[in-house]
């Protein structure tokens, strides 16, 4: 088998950044293979359904209006409930046939737009987690950065606990970081202690500082790093997201903050170094992911991780994930 085992994992993913769509926007996307609208009312809900209008075919996502808490079709102008779906109005008529949009479900939080996927259709089986405010008072704003590419989403979130890759392909580390991976049922805590290069950081030298990520199902990762230099501490937030295109195309986006520090400027340096060696890293792993396939029973060394145990882990977002992982190699992830 060169791919996981279905084209989309189940589980909560990031459709769009709060920031990007303003009260009474309607815009089309595509993810999942399946064409979206999404759209949020004028009393401020984001929604997002199935792009074409059940009557003759319109694309929603292209003219169609908010109009308060519905959207109307370009086209002849029905309109749509924007909670349930259902068709609230027609032009001409008095009657309304009983069809709809197919609406999904939707979670805004901490700036995300969120919105559940399951191949059947099935309600959220758990919750989004919390992520604690990051007030602008001490952080400074958010900055992003994203990629559209060739790839799987389940070979990039791998990705994050193939430790022994880390000092093979990237230079912010020197070593093989010593990593502990705990499952929470939809989460998963992995702390990496890594010795990292502070020139990612614009500075000189090297420092063993811990890393903490949940990874939020196979859609999201939240990170978490502090650093102790010279007095001082740093203090590092990213979000990663990865949101399937189709079968074959991967949306990642990455937002990052940083901690404001009591030397003016200084947070400022810091982030814009930081930023540049994360979205340089990225662009180092690319090619390997557009290029690679995936195996199911690697000869994996001692250095390689807790890939094992993430496998084990990520089986309960796929229909049949059984085919991630054998008996024996359950065994072995413990």
């Amino acid at each position: 088998m060169s791919v996981p085992p279905a084209s989309f994992p189940r589980g909560w993913f990031l459709i769009e950044w709060s920031d990007q769509l303003a009260p009474g926007q309607a815009r089309p996307l595509r993810y999942f293979g399946r064409d979206l609208v999404l759209f949020r009312t004028e009393q401020g809900h984001a929604r997002l359904a199935d792009a074409h209008c059940p009557h003759l075919g319109a694309h929603l996502g292209h003219g169609g209006e908010v109009k308060g808490e519905q959207l109307q079709c370009p086209f002849h102008k029905w309109r749509f409930d924007s909670a349930g779906g259902g068709c609230a109005a027609i032009p001409f008529t008095q009657r309304s046939p009983r069809v709809g949009l197919t609406m999904w479900h939707v979670h805004e939080h901490e700036g995300m737009i969120l919105a559940w996927y399951h191949d059947q259709g099935a309600p959220p089986s758990w919750d989004f987690p919390d992520y604690p405010h990051l007030g602008q008072a001490e952080w400074l704003p958010w900055e992003g950065v994203e990629w559209r590419i060739k790839s799987h989403v389940y070979e990039i979130t791998e990705n994050d606990v193939d430790c022994a890759h880390m000092p093979a392909v990237h230079d912010f580390c020197e070593d093989v970081p010593a990593t502990e991976a705990v499952v929470d049922g939809a989460l998963m805590h992995v702390t990496m202690l890594t010795e990292v290069t502070l020139s990612t950081f614009g500075m000189k030298g090297h420092i063993l500082a811990p890393a903490q990520t949940t990874k939020v199902g196979l859609g999201m990762l939240l990170v978490s790093q502090t650093i102790e230099q010279h007095g001082r501490t740093i203090d590092f937030r990213t979000i990663g997201t990865f949101t399937p295109i189709d079968e074959d195309h991967v949306h990642i986006r990455a937002r990052h903050t940083v901690k404001r520090m009591d030397i003016p400027g200084l947070a400022w340096f810091v982030m814009r170094n930081y930023c540049k060696t994360f979205k340089a890293t990225v662009e180092q792993d690319i090619p390997i992911w557009e290029n690679k396939v995936y195996r199911q029973r690697p000869p994996l060394s001692e250095a390689d991780g807790p890939i094992l145990r993430f496998r084990a882990w990520a089986q309960q977002f796929y229909p049949g994930g059984e085919a991630l992982i054998d008996e024996d190699q359950q065994a072995e992830a413990g």
